[in-house]
């Protein structure tokens, strides 16, 4: 494991100080920046006053939620915003009647939010103005409210994120980290393909191909094969790719299916032209195309040398301007 971070991610908006102005004009105004690069704010707290050279109005861009002032652009006024999550505060509960003094219709009455709402932390819950004095009560966390009962006064806020581990794949080290990337670096053997889909993904390589012809059947995909990388050899059939999700391989590499196949398994037509985000059972790596074609013996000899040795899987190809194609990364076990 590499690190643990938070799922969902933090929210990120790029902020943009000339929509709170009428004419959204640039020349027209003077900044005053209330913030600089890797500052923390809080929610609504004042990030830049924009002022109009000829009228002196001031307009305000503020906070949207608590964050840290990732980059700043005085040129054209934005800001790119990363919302500050507590992961150790998730969920709270919070007795408006005692806080208010307030209960039944007189508490429905001060209500601004409902259940099932999402609130910013410092958002007003309950706000009423009566000759008894003002009562006020903020979300002390951002999240979705997930109870609310009137007649006691009951809320509960809670923020479903989890800490996710992240696991890097390949067997190496830490060449260079910083806030937003990791690189690493590992000895392996690359191959790549011709076109992919699924996502990111690795595990034990099984070498079923025993030539470059050899066509595998669905009989051959037994449970021992779950969890397994696959080099299935040349045409694979429909059968065969329903056959793998059933199993449940890691991932199916193959010369050639069939396009309309493919289709099938992804429940819709789709482009070659930027793939590997797709949402598949198992990912797939297309060596030569689509069609009956047989498995180039560079491949054949330089998989089957490696049987058994941990694979990473990038699917992810781009055909247009850039090119980039699927790929396997392998280490052997020592």
């Amino acid at each position: 494991m590499l690190f643990e971070t938070v799922l969902p991610l933090p929210r990120q908006f790029m902020l943009n100080a000339l929509s709170k102005t009428v004419d959204r004009r640039k020349d027209d105004y003077e900044a005053q920046w209330l913030v600089k690069e890797g500052e923390e704010a809080e929610y609504e707290q004042p990030l830049v006053n924009l002022k109009h050279i000829e009228t002196d109005k001031v307009s305000t861009l503020r906070a949207p939620f608590d964050g840290i002032i990732t980059r700043l652009f005085e040129d054209s006024m934005q800001v790119f915003f990363t919302e500050r999550v507590d992961v150790k505060q998730r969920r709270i509960e919070l007795h408006l009647s005692e806080r208010t003094g307030y209960k039944g219709r007189d508490l429905r009455r001060a209500l601004k939010r409902q259940q099932g709402d999402f609130v910013e932390k410092g958002q007003t819950l309950v706000h009423s103005l009566k000759s008894t004095g003002m009562k006020l009560v903020r979300a002390p966390i951002a999240g979705v409210i997930t109870k609310l009962d009137s007649s006691n006064g009951d809320v509960v806020i809670e923020r479903k994120q989890e800490l996710t581990p992240v696991e890097s794949g390949i067997y190496g080290s830490v060449k260079r980290l910083s806030e937003t990337e990791i690189e690493l670096c590992g000895e392996g053997h690359y191959f790549e393909g011709m076109v992919g889909l699924g996502r990111l993904t690795w595990g034990e390589l099984v070498v079923a191909a025993r030539s470059t012809d050899f066509e595998i059947t669905s009989a051959m995909l037994t449970e021992e094969l779950k969890g397994k990388v696959v080099l299935a050899g040349a045409y694979t059939s429909l059968e065969v790719i329903k056959k793998a999700k059933e199993v449940g391989v890691r991932a199916l590499v193959t010369a050639n299916p069939d396009h309309i196949d493919i289709s099938h398994l992804l429940g819709s037509d789709f482009s070659v032209g930027s793939t590997g985000e797709e949402d598949t059972p198992y990912t797939m790596v297309l060596l030569e195309g689509f069609g009956k074609q047989v498995l180039e013996q560079d491949f054949l000899d330089g998989l089957g040398a490696l049987n058994g040795a941990h694979v990473v899987v990038s699917p992810r190809t781009h055909i247009r301007a850039g090119v980039i194609r699927p790929h396997l990364f392998l280490q052997p076990l020592q």
